[in-house]
């Protein structure tokens, strides 16, 4: 009798052992699934929905002319750059060419500055942009002759282009900023600023902020 109560005893412990086991494994297995799946951070703003896909945000922003959305990938989120001080109306911009019926503006710097990949990314990106979500060409311009560089470009300042071409002006600059004066738009900034300096630029013509 006692050892049948042994016996039942054991089977009782062994079965309580395999549910821990089974418990536990069940817990680690969620666990684990929890820690491997990677967090989504998502960002809203005035309609937008932002996610970010590694260094990039992503959103979709629609073609006005064509009416056709496109994914459009950014360096920084809306809340990175909110901050960034804005004078005058940068959408003006849209509305001159319209005016004068313009398909095509300048994008001109000065060499004697401090000019880094920045300046580079800035222009690659804003003709992107500006070409496929509004049909809108980048002419690369100098404003000054000074460099191999500059020996076959327009010479192009917003003086010399005073009511006549637009003009975007990529200026080095501590304090990042966004400028529109009459046909110019100065972007000031340097090396990461100005990144998001234009970043801000095109949430702003997008509606974003």
């Amino acid at each position: 009798m006692r050892k049948k109560q042994e016996k039942s005893n054991d089977l009782k412990n062994l079965i309580i052992v395999l549910a821990i086991i089974v418990i536990i494994s069940f817990a680690s297995g969620v666990f684990i699934k929890r820690t491997l799946t990677p967090k989504i951070e998502k960002e809203y703003s005035n309609g937008f929905t932002f996610t970010k896909v590694g260094k990039f945000w992503y959103t979709s922003i629609k073609n006005p002319v064509i009416n056709q959305e496109y994914s459009v990938d950014f360096r920084y989120s809306p809340s990175q750059v909110k901050n960034i001080t804005v004078i005058g109306n940068p959408k003006n911009f849209f509305e001159i060419m319209k005016i004068n019926e313009l398909n095509a503006a300048y994008i001109t710097f000065n060499f004697r500055n401090n000019v880094t990949s920045a300046y580079s990314l800035a222009a690659a990106d804003l003709s992107k942009q500006l070409k496929v979500v509004n049909g809108v060409t980048l002419m690369a311009a100098c404003t000054e002759n000074i460099t191999d560089a500059c020996n076959t470009r327009p010479i192009v300042t917003c003086e010399n282009q005073e009511d006549k071409a637009l003009v975007i002006f990529l200026k080095d600059s501590e304090k990042p900023k966004i400028s529109m004066v009459k046909n110019c738009l100065t972007l000031e900034g340097r090396n990461d600023d100005l990144v998001r300096v234009y970043t801000k630029l095109l949430f702003i013509w997008y509606g974003i902020l």
